[in-house]
């Protein structure tokens, strides 16, 4: 007996795909943004620079974390 594959309506990622896909575009922008657009965007999407740019979008989204907690705690007061 065989069973069929249930297709789902669409292919989504899972949630630790979607935090390396997300971490390597924040830090691919990143490197665009201090570069002023002189260098074209798919040069930073590279897949040389796919480390570097997944390790500095991980801190860029910690240090937001961290700064939105920090005025949070600030706006209310603790």
């Amino acid at each position: 007996m065989t069973q069929e594959k249930k297709y789902h309506t669409f292919d989504s990622m899972s949630e630790g795909e979607a935090d390396y896909d997300h971490s390597k575009w924040l830090g691919s922008v990143f490197y665009y943004l201090i570069n002023f657009g002189r260098t074209p965007y798919k040069h930073f999407t590279l897949k040389k620079y796919s480390r570097r740019n997944l390790w500095t979008g991980y801190f860029l989204k910690l240090g937001i974390i961290a700064l939105l907690i920090y005025l949070s705690w600030i706006w209310f007061g603790a």
